[in-house]
C-alpha cells in the first residue's frame, strides 16, 4: 500500500492518534522554542518546522518580492516522500513596521531600517511559520493550550526575549523513533 493509498484509508482516529504521537515528541522542541511575549507564549519557526517534519512534511518559502506595501513570500508545505503541495500561505513585512523599515515610535524611541536582505528573510520566515500554523495548530493544543497558534515572527520582536537555546540530541531521537514507530504501524 503506498502513503497516498495508507492516508485514504485512515480514520479520523488514527490522525488524532498519530496528532497525539507528533504533540509528545515535539512538545519540548516547541516548548524551548517559544518566546514569551506580553506574558503569553509564542512558537518559533523552529517549533512549527518540528511539528511539520514529524508529520513527514517540509515546509519552506518561494516567490519573496517587494509589493508596493512591502515584501512578501510564499510559503510551501509538501510532504517529503513524494513533494506534493498540501497548503500554501503567504508572508508579509509590512512598510508600516518600523522595527524593519525604520522610524520612530510613538514613546519617541528611533528604529534603523533594516538591510533588504533581512526583510526578505523576515517574509520567508513569516510564509514558513504562517503554513505550518495552518496545517497544524491542532498539535499545539495537544502540546499545551496556553500556548499561542499565533507565530512568534508575526509579534513585534524588540517586545521578546532572546531565543531559549538550541535544540537537544534527545528531541531529536525522539522524533527519529516516533517516525519509525510510524513506518512499522
Amino acid at each position: 500500500m503506498n502513503e497516498t493509498e495508507q492516508l485514504q484509508t485512515t480514520t479520523p482516529a488514527q490522525l488524532m492518534q498519530i496528532a497525539g504521537d507528533v504533540a509528545s515528541v515535539c512538545g519540548e522542541i516547541v516548548r524551548k522554542t517559544a518566546i514569551t511575549i506580553k506574558g503569553r507564549q509564542y512558537i518559533r519557526v523552529e517549533g512549527w518546522q518540528a511539528l511539520a517534519t514529524a508529520h513527514g512534511c517540509v515546509a519552506g518559502s518561494r516567490a519573496v518580492e517587494k509589493v508596493e506595501t512591502g515584501f512578501r513570500a510564499i510559503g510551501e508545505l509538501r510532504r517529503i516522500s513524494d513533494g506534493t503541495l498540501l497548503a500554501i500561505a503567504e508572508g508579509f513585512v509590512g512598510l508600516d513596521e518600523l522595527v524593519w523599515f525604520g522610524g520612530q515610535d510613538q514613546g519617541g524611541k528611533v528604529y534603523p531600517p533594516r538591510h533588504e536582505y533581512a526583510i526578505r528573510a523576515m517574509a520567508s520566515t513569516r510564509a514558513i511559520s504562517r503554513v505550518c500554523r495552518s496545517a497544524f495548530a491542532h498539535c499545539v493544543v495537544l502540546i499545551d493550550a496556553e500556548l499561542s497558534t499565533m507565530p512568534a515572527e508575526e509579534m513585534d520582536p524588540f517586545d521578546a526575549p532572546a531565543p531559549k537555546g538550541s535544540l537537544s540530541d534527545d528531541v531529536n531521537r525522539q522524533l527519529q523513533e516516533a517516525a519509525q514507530r510510524r513506518r512499522k504501524s
